[in-house]
């Protein structure tokens, strides 16, 4: 599917064809259910065996993002467009008793890279508001690390994870673009765009193997999520 619509979209001469650049800020949120779940199980852990009131560390629940498409008008009412974002959250909690510490990190980053296709619903460069629907297909890369760290003689921990994967992703979304001048429009979409890592592979090293060593990660990773996001249309007339 992926080389299909490469290849589609290559065909298509950029000469005499609506060219633009759209940087956008958005809001990604992950189901992460599995990963929430453990890090909820974790909490529990370390308050039994600190005999301490160690706050939560928080959940995976959405980020701001950041990203752009390169988008070309292939004709009609069709658009191809190649979108890119980055995606970071991290959740975090310490302690500090009598005379030891506690701290716990899990932090994830996740970029994509995915061809689209939008539809518009009777397309006109000179209407002001136009609507359409996209599916797309590409490719996330995730980055996972860990942390735990605790210097309580009945709970001694240091344990570092860094943890790498990517997968096929696909995206199905509907927006709109307001246009403000022949070269610049308002632009905004939503969507869901799925991904699930499952379990990853990674290294981890402890307080008892200080040495880096393969390791498949204790929960799994689904990426799959709902976003918005909306920016600026920047058109390029050198490339009309």
């Amino acid at each position: 599917m992926i080389t299909g619509m490469i290849l589609i979209g290559c065909a298509v001469s950029l000469n005499g064809q609506n060219v633009i650049l759209k940087p956008y800020y958005g809001y990604y949120i992950p189901r992460m259910a599995d990963v929430n779940a453990k890090i909820d199980q974790d909490m529990d852990n370390a308050r039994i065996f600190l005999q301490a009131p160690v706050p939560d560390a928080g959940k995976f629940d959405g980020e701001p993002i950041f990203g752009g498409q390169f988008e070309y008008h292939a004709g009609e009412d069709y658009f191809f467009n190649v979108n890119f974002f980055l995606y970071q959250e991290q959740v975090t909690t310490s302690y500090q008793g009598d005379g030891w510490i506690f701290n716990y990190e899990r932090e994830v980053e996740m970029f994509d890279f995915v061809l689209n296709m939008h539809y518009y619903f009777n397309y006109n460069s000179w209407r002001r508001l136009n609507k359409y629907i996209g599916l797309g297909v590409g490719l996330l890369v995730l980055n996972a690390n860990s942390l735990t760290f605790s210097t309580n003689s009945d709970y001694l921990s240091d344990s570092k994870g860094e943890f790498n994967s990517n997968t096929l992703t696909g995206v199905l979304s509907a927006g709109l673009n307001y246009r403000l001048s022949n070269y610049l429009q308002l632009w905004g979409e939503g969507g869901v765009q799925f991904g699930n890592f499952g379990q990853i592979d990674g290294k981890v090293s402890s307080l008892e193997n200080p040495e880096k060593r393969d390791f498949i990660s204790d929960s799994s990773f689904d990426m799959t999520g709902f976003f918005l996001r909306g920016g600026l249309g920047i058109g390029l007339p050198f490339l009309h």
